[in-house]
């Protein structure tokens, strides 16, 4: 029997697991519009976006932005169009560190010191996190582990 390989999961509680967030979940949010809740993305078009809280019974521990971009949007039009909003966005400023994935940049947002938000194109997808600064290695572990199971995918 064939079976197509086809990612059609992006984000899996077994990446979370071993990344380093035991004892967490991921849980679907509904998206609204916004970017790390204040970078306006609604008018995106072609691209799904869904959002995750990584999360235990008690709290949440980050959020996640998962970016499929279709087939007739280039994910690099996606990831400058992000740059853009967030260079124009008041007392936003965009630290593009190319640390992560193929290319990477955090938004920095005076208003919330203790909190990261990092953005990361790993294949033909865009991931964006929102995590409290504590959690950088784990998130780091992440990313690495979505480039491990996805990254191959998207050549």
């Amino acid at each position: 029997n064939f079976i197509p390989i086809t990612a059609n999961v992006y984000i899996r509680d077994e990446q979370i697991k071993s990344a380093g967030f035991a004892g967490s979940y991921l849980e679907r949010e509904t998206h609204n519009d916004y970017l790390f809740k204040t970078i306006y993305i609604g008018d995106i078009y072609d691209t799904e976006i869904t959002k995750y809280m990584v999360r235990t019974d008690d709290s949440i521990l980050t959020k996640i932005y998962v970016f499929k971009i279709g087939y007739k949007t280039d994910v690099d039009e996606i990831y400058k169009y992000l740059k853009e909003r967030i260079n124009n966005a008041m007392n936003m400023e965009l630290n593009e560190t190319n640390e992560y994935g193929y290319v990477s940049f955090y938004m920095n947002d005076p208003k919330r010191p203790d909190t990261s938000f990092l953005t990361v194109r790993i294949g033909g997808l865009l991931y964006s996190f929102s995590y409290p600064k504590e959690y950088h290695s784990q998130i780091k572990n992440l990313v690495k582990l979505i480039e491990w199971d996805l990254g191959w995918l998207f050549l």
